[in-house]
């Protein structure tokens, strides 16, 4: 989900680099992880607190943060006043959050994936410039020649 969240925008959607501060903003996106899943993790009692609630490392404490779900996907992207840009991105976003979730039993499965109307449709999608200009970038980088000896 993360990957083509970021070929479609452009944009890294959890882009810190400390695993506490990724979590967290994974947390505020996705929710908090069912607590059978925090509980089976070896390495759960470093990052949480009995109650489920983040137990922030003494160094993140004081970092800005929201509660869980309180930060949408839906708030990465504009809204459009166009009706066909406006499906798509809302069933970009259906096929997003349906990667996006903990349980691996109610995540889409890949061959679900390939079915989706965001995928399965012969509408043309829009990309963001961004996301078309690194393309070219690497269509003229060292890796597009071939290799020669």
């Amino acid at each position: 989900g993360c990957v083509l969240f970021e070929i479609k925008t452009g944009k890294i959607l959890f882009e810190e680099t400390h695993d506490a501060e990724i979590l967290k903003s994974i947390i505020e996106v996705c929710g908090m992880p069912p607590g059978d899943m925090i509980s089976m993790s070896r390495i759960s009692d470093a990052w949480f607190a009995l109650n489920h609630k983040m137990n922030l490392l003494p160094g993140f404490r004081n970092r800005k943060h929201f509660p869980p779900g309180s930060r949408k996907i839906e708030d990465y992207f504009p809204t459009y006043s166009n009706d066909s840009i406006q499906e798509e991105q809302n069933t970009f976003l259906d096929l997003i959050k349906k990667m996006l979730l903990y349980d691996q039993d109610k995540r889409i499965k890949p061959l679900e994936a390939l079915k989706h109307p965001f995928i399965a449709s012969n509408f043309v999608y829009s990309y963001a410039e961004e996301s078309t200009e690194e393309v070219k970038k690497m269509e003229q980088g060292n890796f597009a020649a071939p290799y020669t000896v």
